[in-house]
């Protein structure tokens, strides 16, 4: 090993921007005789992204490191959805020909129809009950309560029965709840009821499950309530909740919430949260103990998080978050953000795998003090929107880690943030096969005392810096670098790699090449790097060293170093240019 301290005086350069939403971003030309990736140091070849044989059930690959979910061009109308692979859009379930639809018919079923007159109700097909209650009170438990064509008003309580609530479509059968503070559905004081193939709605929360075990919710639109669209929670005993091929629009508040129970949520869209006071308008929460799955599902126009996590786990597979803003229309803002686990009391742990995350505010995804997995997903595409947490200038960070949270993230792809591609504030984040593309400031930035270890991974055309570490740790194998342009938000920087010596800072690298950087390839200012089998390829300036704050900087050389240009090749030295350190904006 031996140390480099030699210095001499140069200067600096200059460029930057992206391309429309809803595609990755391609990368640049392969080199010559790498032909999918970047050749490094040494000839190895590197690939990044998600690989195109490893999209999601109803995603494409869009041969760029990227998949896209297959869904209509437009957004779909009221009362009709699509989830992934699904083209066209569709009502929540068929209405057919038959008066109450697929509901089972059985011995023990109970007939509901609002149009029937006779007075003289008995349940019977002949003389069906013109109440849903009624049904239920004088069902069976297990029994089938079969609803035609109608609008029902008033609130339906199952009581400890495991009935099983059926009705014809629901674009002809409405469950309309019209207590200021009673669900309009309640499922709970025992027993595992089901409800099908209606919609429900009112001036309260839509559908309330609690004590029973476990409520299947099937192809049931829920919409316009006042409060919650379903709630599921442990408030009155244990209880687990599946929602499919469902559809929860305009509710208030949440779309879907649980608290203290499990819930899965399969083939489902929820969508257009109305926010209820400021910054809570959110499409899924999940809470004190909750466990959460979501499958194949879409979770949309949320004007603050598209998924909460509060001291709970979740797991988001096969799933597109997008387009979560703040209603900046009403004056109130919300946050913005497509998922999210953070509460710092309560520890939350959140997988997000062979999802879509876009069109996000603030965030697309932010862990605090929990654990963050993410494997072949996408996170692209920032609303430029100014927001409270923003100012002075609009946000957009890909994926932000704080407060001692852990972040692990394989075989995936980054691109076209407003602000960071990454932000890692004391905590630490392993990447591994990741491309990050079109980050408008810095691809990576990892400050106090935040730690990174990088591998086989490619960031291209970010702005300000490519990895930028102040006051923090990384480790980077197998990495490349490329196109760093200046900040557009103040034109300046443009450096692969800059480590600011604020506090403790050291960066490892080795098999790394950066590639084209506008002012220097690598900065450090008072810190100590490590250089082994490194290539500095187009920069100006290789390798620039500064005093920083009385902290001398120390580049240790590992292994063999080489700098040049179109093929040329010459000694890389270090000079000092009296270059000013980064600044961390976006990050926060």
């Amino acid at each position: 090993m031996r140390t480099i301290v030699s210095a001499w005086l140069a200067c600096a350069a200059c460029g930057g921007e992206s391309e429309p939403p809803n595609e990755s971003p391609k990368p640049p030309a392969a080199d010559a005789g790498c032909s999918q990736g970047v050749e490094l140091p040494g000839g190895e070849c590197i690939t990044a992204g998600v690989p195109a044989d490893a999209c999601a059930e109803g995603f494409e690959s869009d041969d760029a490191g990227g998949c896209s979910p297959v869904l209509p061009a437009e957004p779909c109308g009221p009362g009709s959805f699509a989830v992934p692979g699904e083209p066209q859009c569709h009502e929540v379930a068929p209405c057919g020909d038959a008066k109450y639809g697929e509901a089972p018919i059985e011995p023990t079923t109970q007939f509901v129809d609002a149009a029937f007159g006779g007075g003289d109700s008995d349940g019977s097909e002949d003389k069906p009950w013109t109440v849903v209650q009624d049904a239920i009170d004088a069902a069976e438990s297990g029994a089938v309560v079969a609803i035609a064509a109608g609008t029902y008003p008033g609130s339906v309580f199952t009581a400890g029965k495991s009935v099983r609530i059926w009705g014809r479509c629901p674009s002809m059968v409405t469950l309309e709840g019209t207590g200021a503070s009673a669900p309009a559905v309640q499922l709970a004081e025992g027993g595992a009821p089901e409800l099908h193939a209606v919609s429900v709605t009112g001036p309260f929360v839509g559908i309330f499950a609690s004590d029973v075990t476990p409520v299947v919710i099937d192809r049931v639109r829920v919409h316009d309530t006042g409060y919650f669209g379903i709630a599921c929670a442990d408030q009155f005993g244990p209880a687990s909740c599946v929602v499919r091929r469902s559809l929860v629009e305009r509710a208030t508040g949440l779309g879907v919430a649980a608290s203290g129970v499990e819930i899965g949520i399969e083939k489902s869209a929820i969508r257009d949260t109305i926010e209820i006071d400021e910054g809570h308008g959110n499409g899924i929460l999940v809470q004190v103990g909750a466990s959460l799955q979501v499958r194949g599902s879409v979770i949309a126009s949320n004007v603050d998080y598209g998924v909460r996590v509060v001291g709970s786990t979740a797991l988001l597979e096969g799933s597109v978050v997008h387009d979560i803003r703040p209603d900046t229309a009403s004056g109130r803002s919300g946050v913005g953000a497509g998922a999210l686990a953070i509460d710092p009391r309560h520890r939350s742990s959140l997988t997000v795998r062979g999802s879509v995350i876009s069109q996000y505010s603030e965030f697309g995804l932010i862990a605090a003090s929990s654990e963050l997995v993410v494997e072949g997903s996408v996170v692209r595409d920032a609303h430029p929107v100014t927001t409270p947490l923003a100012e002075p200038h609009p946000s957009g960070t890909g994926v932000a880690v704080t407060d001692g949270a852990t972040l692990d993230m394989r075989e995936s792809l980054v691109a076209r943030c407003i602000d960071a591609g990454f932000a890692v504030r004391g905590a630490t984040a392993t990447l591994q096969g990741v491309a990050v593309r079109e980050t408008v400031v810095n691809a990576i930035v990892a400050y106090e005392g935040g730690a990174i270890d990088v591998r086989t991974s490619i960031f291209d055309a970010s702005g300000a810096v490519g990895v930028y570490l102040s006051g923090a740790s990384g480790t980077l194998d197998e990495v490349a670098i490329r196109d760093t342009k200046p900040s557009p938000v103040n034109g300046l920087f443009g450096d692969g790699i800059a480590v600011e010596g604020v506090g403790p800072a050291s960066a490892v690298l080795s098999r790394v090449r950066i590639e084209s950087s506008a002012r220097a390839g690598l900065s450090n200012f008072g810190a100590t790097v490590s250089l082994g089998d490194v290539l500095f390829e187009c920069t100006p300036i290789p390798l620039d060293g500064e005093t920083h704050q009385g902290a001398s900087f120390t580049f240790e050389q590992t292994g063999p170093l080489a700098c040049g240009c179109g093929g040329s090749s010459e000694t890389c030295s270090v000079q000092t240019s009296n270059l000013a350190p980064p600044t961390i904006v976006g990050a926060r």
